[in-house]
């Protein structure tokens, strides 16, 4: 290859990375705030309801500010017309500690909680509030009174006092919006607003609902909560068999944000919300909350002057469509209009598109792609344009470059600071991981693009897609019977490296220099828009202590992208 056709292939290359990392930057935006006095949802409005809740700390050991913030709420409802059902009740040290215990697995003896060493009794108060739809199905939306501290020993000396202007604030402006917005409309079904209290010692109030109230015509739940105070709002958890749900969610939402991996992982972890008592007991629902500035969750920072109004959009955005879609659609109006045995697979790209298929079809799409791939490779066997002992050796060679990323990923953050550990065992750096772990990203890829340049004295560029391309099927057919929610981050590349491989093939695309280029631009594109907002999130979701993981699926995402490049313009044409 010239030096001016190296050139042109490295300015190719920036492009299109430049450009997908626009494109995967665009997934996350959000939407512009809409004024107070503004027709349709407005964050505005919601901050004014925060400026009321938030004004000072209300965490469990401060009834009468929660209670203050609950005759709030019930004198606003009340003034639309809605009548407040109160439920108070009590828990003892006892239910607090079998609380945790079965949703956190912490010991009812357990050092950092002081569970079970005091005598200590906590006073809720749930709220329900009903809208009257023609039919009595109803949407049920969620969210908690309380806030939380980071210590949380159930002691008042150490309890640092959250306002809880996002957690959950934003969530009870969310409901506030909502009721105010739909107040007096005709609807074919119903929507309940419930505010429950002392969810952060054990989701008491959740789980006490769930034993004593009757839900029976609630075919859906929005749990609307916070884990940071910025970024977009995700969709992050869904109840098992939840096709259906996620066909509701892409259908109603304009500018929706959710991963079906995320959900699965969540559903595994040693985490809750009030959703969490619900789903066990076989609700469909689905939990949303933003993410990001860590910094602020559970801390004194969480407070009215650090409240996002794009945050909050996104927010009411989402919601509200999902409100409308269901109290205007009969077909919800069968309590059971959302269950089914099927899982859906879904993702998001950019402009606001969510991809969603079921479970059965990510499972036939995973063995067809290891099929065609299968034909593929003996075809280039065949012809002897490939050894198949290379192949295998470039897809160890990639096996091990995995292996590398996880332990470069667990190293990094465990001694790149001081760590602070907590029950979940998360590593949390607050306001410096995404400083650490884009260049880490970065620098493992451009590494990974190195090993091909060396290597490519042993291998020729045939012998590494097809050997990536098999390992990358390989890893699909697991994943399809492992975890079928995950399938998506293999069968993306795989599919587009395929497609783009068929395509070279054409005697017109092999002529031309440019369409080759296009070639490996296009699958380029779309993988990194696709990889950019999921290694955002999931380093906001699983801390540092995430970063193995986030290393080893961009170098699985990615594990066909070089070796396209290189055969590209090179005279070793895919």
């Amino acid at each position: 290859m010239t030096s001016k056709a190296k050139r042109i292939k490295i300015f190719y290359i920036v492009i299109t990375i430049a450009l997908g990392v626009l494109l995967g930057w665009h997934t996350l935006a959000t939407p512009a705030p809409i004024g107070a006095q503004a027709e349709g949802l407005s964050a505005y409005r919601m901050a004014d309801h925060i400026r009321i809740i938030a004004a000072e700390e209300r965490s469990v050991f401060h009834y009468e500010r929660r209670m203050y913030v609950r005759d709030y709420i019930i004198d606003f409802m009340e003034d639309l017309g809605l009548t407040a059902e109160i439920d108070d009740f009590t828990a003892t040290t006892a239910d607090i500690a079998d609380a945790r215990s079965d949703n956190f697995g912490v010991a009812s003896d357990d050092d950092f909680f002081y569970l079970g060493r005091r005598d200590v009794v906590m006073y809720g108060s749930n709220v329900l509030f009903r809208q009257q739809g023609r039919s009595d199905t109803a949407i049920m939306l969620m969210a908690h009174i309380d806030s939380r501290g980071v210590g949380m020993n159930l002691d008042p000396e150490y309890d640092v006092r959250s306002p809880g202007a996002s957690d959950s604030g934003y969530g009870l402006a969310v409901m506030l919006e909502l009721a105010e917005h739909f107040a007096g409309m005709d609807l074919e079904n119903t929507i309940y607003y419930f505010f429950t209290d002392l969810e952060e010692i054990g989701l008491l109030g959740a789980r006490h609902a769930v034993e004593t109230m009757d839900f029976g015509n609630v075919g859906m739940i929005l749990n609307l909560e916070a884990r940071g105070i910025r970024g977009p709002v995700y969709m992050f958890e869904t109840q098992a068999g939840d096709l259906e749900t996620a066909r509701f969610f892409r259908d109603a939402v304009s500018q929706p944000l959710a991963y079906s991996l995320a959900s699965a992982v969540y559903r595994n972890m040693p985490n809750g919300t009030d959703l969490t008592p619900f789903l066990d007991e076989g609700f469909a629902g689905m939990n949303f909350a933003p993410l990001n500035s860590l910094l602020y969750y559970h801390t004194e920072y969480d407070s009215y002057e650090n409240i996002s109004l794009t945050t909050m959009q996104h927010y009411i955005n989402q919601i509200g469509a999902l409100v409308e879609r269901f109290v205007t659609d009969p077909h919800f109006s069968d309590v059971d209009a959302f269950e089914t045995a099927r899982t859906g697979v879904y993702f998001t790209l950019p402009f606001g598109i969510l991809l969603l298929y079921s479970d059965l079809l990510a499972i036939a799409i995973s063995i067809v792609l290891l099929l065609f791939v299968g034909l593929v490779f003996a075809a280039y066997t065949k012809r002897k344009q490939i050894k198949v002992r290379k192949a295998i050796l470039w897809m160890l060679v990639l096996i091990g470059a995995m292996l590398v990323s996880v332990a470069i990923g667990w190293g990094i953050s465990r001694i790149a600071f001081l760590p602070v550990n907590d029950r979940s065992g998360f590593l949390r750096l607050l306001s410096i991981e995404m400083f650490i772990m884009w260049p880490s990203v970065g620098v493992l890829l451009a590494l990974f693009g190195l090993l091909h340049k060396a290597l490519r004295r042993r291998f020729n560029a045939k012998e590494m897609v097809l050997g990536a391309m098999a390992l990358l099927a390989i890893v699909g057919v697991v994943s399809a019977f492992v975890m079928v929610e995950a399938t998506f981050l293999t069968a993306v590349p795989l599919a587009l490296t395929l497609l783009c491989l068929l395509l070279s093939k054409i005697p017109a695309v092999r002529q031309r220099c440019a369409l080759r280029g296009l070639l490996a631009a296009i699958p380029t594109l779309v993988v990194v828009s696709l990889l950019v907002p999921i290694v955002f999130s999931f380093t906001l979701a699983l801390t540092i202590s995430g970063l193995a993981v986030i290393l080893v699926l961009s170098i699985l995402m990615t594990l066909s992208l070089p070796a396209l490049w290189r055969g590209e313009g090179s005279g070793d044409s895919v």
